[in-house]
Parts: C-alpha cells; sequence; structure tokens
C-alpha cells in the first residue's frame, strides 16, 4: 500500500502548516478504538526523526510513520 498525497491536499496541507511554524512534518499513526478496532491520528510534529521513525517526503512536506504503524497498515 502506497501513501499519496493529492493535488487538494498538498494545497490544504500547505494552508494547515503555514498556521503551525514549529511543525517539521506530519505524523500518521493508528490508535486502538473505533469501530474496527483502530483509528488514524494525523498530527502535527514538531520533533526530529527517530530511529522508529519512517519518514516519507512529498514536496514540501515529511510525512513521518512508526515502524509499528508502518506494518500495521501494510498488512
Amino acid at each position: 500500500m502506497a501513501i499519496t498525497l493529492s493535488e487538494s491536499a498538498h494545497a490544504r496541507l500547505t494552508e494547515l502548516f503555514a498556521k503551525q511554524p514549529d511543525a517539521r512534518g506530519l505524523r500518521v499513526g493508528i490508535r486502538g478504538g473505533g469501530c474496527s478496532g483502530f483509528s488514524y491520528v494525523f498530527e502535527f510534529e514538531s520533533k526530529e526523526a527517530t530511529e522508529k521513525d519512517k519518514v516519507l517526503t512529498f514536496g514540501d512536506f515529511l510525512l513521518y510513520q512508526r515502524t509499528r504503524f508502518h506494518r500495521r497498515a501494510h498488512g
């Protein structure tokens, strides 16, 4: 499963990042809960990536994923 970013999503993230000057990227994760037992989480990340993170680059944006999220999301 690949993660893609549409043009409209990129435009919206540009607006949101302008309001978050300390943000280095966007963290995507999974948290327990929700109808299927998991729910997705999207949070601005102001810290640097760690060895537990997989970092993807989308133009001006960094997307952080914990390794365990990557394994769950990609089966």
